[in-house]
């Protein structure tokens, strides 16, 4: 008997998680890491995020996707089928953001030792 779509997809996602959930330490990254990083980057929605909250219009606080432009969605997070709190857009949108720079930056550091 075959698994349901929804315990297939329950399934791959618990192995997506434990597959990107690092060990917390203070060891350098690893070329791997980088190029996985790298990888995020570039299957995310383009850059930049920015978070609109606090707006006092209705409806919950969210981030744009890619500036502008509006063939992009907006992106809503949530916690316990309640809107994220405003810290986390603004971890959220930063990190994607400032994460190729850091990228960059880290590449270039190591290649100037």
């Amino acid at each position: 008997m075959h698994p349901s779509p929804h315990t297939a997809r329950v399934a791959h996602l618990q192995a997506r998680a434990l597959a990107y959930s690092p060990t917390v330490d203070d060891a350098p990254l690893t070329e791997a890491e980088l190029d996985e990083l790298d990888g995020f980057v570039e299957g995310a929605s383009p850059a930049p995020w920015q978070v609109f909250a606090g707006l006092g219009i209705g409806g919950d606080d969210f981030i744009r996707l890619g500036g502008d432009d509006d063939s992009q969605p907006d992106m809503y997070v949530r916690h316990d089928g309640k809107p994220a709190p405003e810290a986390d857009l603004d971890f959220i949108a930063t990190a994607r953001n400032y994460l190729p720079r850091l990228l960059a930056e880290v590449r270039r550091r190591r290649a100037a030792d």
